[in-house]
């Protein structure tokens, strides 16, 4: 009975095993650079809107690390698709260069926001020294048509143009249907 509980014990054990080792290859080391979206903290917006994007980037090791980055990603909320910066003026990241241990620098990132939609906004931070990138938490972007309609002006316009048109091509067709045709002349007899 004892044997058997060991010889399941092993079983088990050496089934469990290449999980194990394969969880352990998986597993990243976390980023000693952070970075964090100090403003602002949402957009609400029209296209057009230019934006900047204040972020602090954080070395928290104790060792410089050369050559630190930052840029903008955003995300498209309603199409479920990462959105293509260079249409936002935003396509090109901040270098920030070397930052000491337990340094911080607030960096600006601008972006001009042309396309109507629900977004969230981060800010990366990246170092060729290391493979490891960290983002910030998003903010929320909202940017909504700039159509400040009149209703009234609508629909004035809306009735009225198409009145004025249909009485204009009733004029036209009246004039030209009961307009007095002229006489042909009669054939000469010889």
């Amino acid at each position: 009975m004892r044997i058997a509980r060991i010889l399941t014990f092993c079983l088990l054990f050496l089934a469990i095993l290449p999980v194990m080792a394969a969880q352990a290859t998986s597993v990243q080391s976390a980023s000693p650079l952070s970075v964090e979206i100090v403003s602002p903290n949402l957009i609400d917006g029209v296209p057009g809107l230019e934006q900047k994007i204040q972020a602090r980037i954080m070395n928290s090791s104790d060792h410089s690390i050369q050559d630190v980055m930052g840029y903008i990603t955003m995300a498209n909320l309603t199409r479920h698709m990462t959105v293509n910066l260079e249409d936002y003026n935003a396509d090109k990241p901040v270098t920030i260069g070397k930052l000491e241990p337990r340094e911080s620098k607030v960096i600006d990132l601008p972006i001009r926001l042309v396309y109507t939609g629900r977004y969230h906004l981060y800010v990366t931070v990246v170092s060729s020294e290391m493979p490891n990138i960290a983002s910030s938490i998003a903010i929320p972007v909202t940017i909504t048509s700039n159509s400040k309609l009149d209703i009234r002006a609508v629909t004035i316009v809306s009735v009225v143009v198409p009145s004025v048109l249909l009485l204009v091509s009733a004029g036209a067709f009246m004039i030209t249907k009961w307009r007095p045709k002229s006489k042909a002349y009669p054939a000469k007899e010889i």
